[in-house]
């Protein structure tokens, strides 16, 4: 074993991934003592440095980590092959397991191993997060959930019919997500559909062709989700293996690798995790000079007045940023335009009036739910006329964006046009000289060629 004092006698076993902090404390028994596990959201150190609270590291006497985890100085902290790693915590809790489907937040995989115990074979999915934990996260993240929890939670709850939703491409997915929306799905229904097709999409990448062979064992952040889990061992006709502490294996293995090795570290020495984190590198050199606007003063977003704006009917999370382009009189009556653009992630509405000069302009997220943030919109513009004690004809609507049909048709709008031509109409009026235009959006770019106000080319991009 390690070569540890007597009061240092546990050994931190840590696990960083692409989403989580993973962190656990074993003794030289290969005894779990504590647990720590966070979504790091980026910021790894300060997920790391919290964990802190959780662990007496006057009692740790050696650390190891999973390759995956870069972040620390090699001579204080062993470090372990992550697929080594989690072999060897499935076949610590589960001696008699063959295969182990491992599946975190940007890879699963598939390890098999012979009747001996001996590892045998291993699939890993391609540097796509289709099907991964990461999916699931930026599903809930699109579905404005909490996280993958709630997300998991609402799937298990649903008693509704689910629509197809293509797991194989987040791209793809968004778009799904927004047309099922369209068509009356609930949020549930969808979070359903999810998980049902990651468990697809696990399937035909690891077992094509080819029978699984049990006992099997499921790890990673993933195996947590039950309704993922469902699917598969109904698509596969198989029942997983489950271990509470199957997220935490690649932090769990690493330790059992390191108190097999017998290797000694120095240890951590003294009550901070900031000793064994390496010191980033700060400094930073360009090779050019920061991009400048000096050509044009082109586009100026001024405007009289911008405020947030919460509603208070409309049940819609995101806050609405509103810009007032034109001074409101008291009693005053306007006769306006609107337009709505409903995108995948960020809903936006303007009011113009009879000589198409901009009034006040609205923009709130999304959130995967359209008709909310229409809404919302809608109670802003409502709230608008209370608090300046003006009236607004609205004399036409136009709509556009991923969600102009769904959003046209309940408001009985004049107009539902696609954005290519929106964009080509807007430009023209703004600059009758425009000839190019560049556009990045929530889900798709666009690249569009004019002439004289007409649309001459357009191009979008694919997929991803």
């Amino acid at each position: 074993m390690p070569a540890v004092s007597l009061k240092r006698n546990s050994i931190l076993g840590i696990d960083i991934g692409s989403v989580s902090v993973n962190i656990v404390q074993m003794d030289t028994d290969a005894t779990i003592l504590k647990r720590y596990s966070r979504v790091h959201k980026g910021n790894i150190c300060k997920a790391f440095s919290e964990a802190v609270g959780t662990f007496d590291l006057s009692k740790v006497g050696a650390a190891a980590c999973t390759s995956s985890s870069i972040l620390f100085d090699r001579q204080l902290v062993q470090t372990y092959n992550a697929q080594v790693a989690i072999m060897e915590a499935s076949r610590h809790f589960c001696p008699d397991v063959l295969s182990v489907l491992h599946i975190g937040a940007e890879k699963f995989m598939l390890i098999k191993f012979d009747s001996e115990g001996n590892y045998r074979s291993a699939k890993v999915n391609s540097s796509c997060a289709a099907g991964t934990g990461s999916f699931l996260d930026q599903q809930a993240v699109r579905l404005n959930l909490t996280g993958v929890e709630e997300l998991c939670e609402q799937a298990l709850n649903n008693k509704d019919q689910i629509p197809d939703i293509a797991s194989r491409c987040a791209v793809f997915s968004r778009t799904d997500i927004i047309h099922a929306q369209q068509r009356g799905y609930s949020v549930s229904s969808i979070c359903r559909s999810l998980c049902k097709g990651l468990a697809e999409n696990i399937v035909n990448t690891v077992f094509t062709g080819e029978e699984p062979v049990t006992p099997i064992i499921m790890s990673g952040g993933v195996s947590r989700n039950s309704v993922v889990r469902h699917y598969l061992e109904e698509k596969l006709r198989i029942r997983f293996l489950v271990h509470e502490d199957a997220h935490l294996f690649g932090a769990i293995g690493a330790v059992l690798l390191l108190l097999k090795d017998k290797r000694t570290t120095e240890g951590l020495n003294s009550g901070s995790f900031t000793d064994i984190l390496k010191q980033p590198d700060t400094g930073k050199e360009y090779f050019h000079q920061p991009l400048h606007l000096n050509l044009s003063n082109y586009p100026d977003f001024s405007s009289v007045e911008t405020y947030r704006f919460n509603t208070e009917v409309s049940p819609h999370a995101a806050a609405i940023e509103a810009d007032i382009y034109t001074g409101l009189f008291n009693g005053a009556e306007y006769r306006v335009y609107m337009g709505i653009d409903i995108g995948s992630t960020s809903t936006k509405a303007i009011l113009t009036d009879d000589s198409k000069n901009p009034i006040a302009g609205f923009y709130t997220y999304t959130s995967g739910k359209p008709l909310p943030a229409v809404r919302a919109i809608l109670e802003a513009i409502n709230d608008l006329s209370v608090r300046k004690k003006v009236s607004f004809i609205i004399s036409g609507v136009g709509t556009t964006g991923s969600g102009r049909k769904f959003i046209g048709k309940i408001l009985n709008a004049d107009l539902i046009i696609d954005e290519i031509t929106a964009h080509a109409r807007a430009a023209f009026e703004l600059n009758p000289l425009t000839d190019t235009i560049i556009e990045i959006g929530g889900q798709d770019a666009k690249f569009t060629l004019m002439n004289n106000g007409s649309v001459t080319f357009s191009q979008m991009n694919s997929v991803c």
